[in-house]
């Protein structure tokens, strides 16, 4: 009979950590340089420094979607006083010492998948298919927080509502294929220009200094500049988008020139409200198409 093949064997890339702070820090490099850790194992005590409890609290703080497995052999430990100070409590585990080294490949294995589901789920959610960006229902979520941060600090913001001209004729005479590998281009153009603003995460606990752009659906994409200085600072980053697209792009099987028309509008000034703001920039987007390429 043949000899059946060897099965599988899952691997994980492993840092250690000496004590909390290093551990906290570990994350935050981690998540800046988009490769987020998916589970954390702490230990509950870790003389002479800050304990488990502490550093649980600032990677939550820093990283709300990782897996946090808390080793302990007290019973001191109350888990539903950690779980109040370390939400959410599906993201929260324990493990009793002594333990079996396989137990901790279990709970590796068993919580790397739940993470990896849970941002396919997210990612399938709130960001768009073919270009990677946010989407319309994240884009909404973003910008309502915004605003609320922005009322509290005293800030602006502003928006870019942008639509590519005479689009609809480039899918009816080049095909679908070529209508979308322009957008991927366009989106990554806009990427370059606006960095930091497709992190995958909860839509909820968006980067308060980042700008966010999203694609609304066919041709239409919106960016959200936060704390911005004046009338002045948005303008600029128009005319940096118009700059930047009217280049030519060399797709596959052609060289297409596109022409983007942009709506511009500031909050507070053109809208108290995200529902208001929104429709606003979509209104001067229409107008200043209405004027020509």
């Amino acid at each position: 009979a043949p000899t059946p093949p060897p099965s599988r064997v899952t691997t994980f890339n492993v840092t250690i950590c000496a004590a909390a702070q290093m551990a906290g820090e570990a994350v935050r490099k981690a998540r800046d340089a988009q490769q987020p850790f998916a589970v954390v194992f702490l230990d509950m005590r870790m003389p002479p420094g800050p304990d488990g409890a502490w550093a649980a609290e600032q990677i939550r703080a820093l990283d709300p979607d990782i897996e946090i497995v808390v080793c302990t052999a007290y019973s001191d430990m109350d888990p539903l006083s950690l779980g109040r100070r370390v939400p959410p409590e599906d993201k929260l585990f324990y493990l009793q010492k002594p333990f079996h080294p396989h137990e901790i490949r279990q709970m590796a294995l068993a919580l790397g998948a739940k993470w990896s589901a849970e941002r396919r789920i997210s990612r399938l959610a709130y960001f768009d298919g073919l270009t990677g960006l946010a989407n319309r229902t994240l884009f909404h979520e973003q910008l309502s927080a915004a605003i609320e941060v922005a009322g509290e600090q005293a800030q602006k913001l502003g928006l870019l509502y942008l639509d590519l001209d005479n689009f609809k004729r480039i899918n009816d005479t080049l095909g679908h294929g070529v209508g979308d590998e322009l957008l991927c281009q366009l989106s990554a153009r806009l990427r370059r220009l606006f960095r930091g603003s497709d992190r995958i995460g909860r839509p909820n606990a968006p980067d308060a200094a980042s700008p966010c752009v999203a694609r609304l659906g066919g041709d239409e994409f919106v960016v959200l500049l936060r704390d911005i200085s004046g009338a002045e600072v948005i303008n600029a980053a128009a005319h940096r988008v118009l700059t930047e697209l009217v280049q030519p792009m060399q797709l596959s099987t052609h060289q297409i020139l596109v022409t983007p028309s942009i709506g511009v509008a500031t909050w507070p000034d053109d809208g108290p409200d995200a529902e208001t703001l929104f429709k606003n920039a979509d209104l001067a987007m229409y107008f200043a198409k209405r004027q020509g390429p």
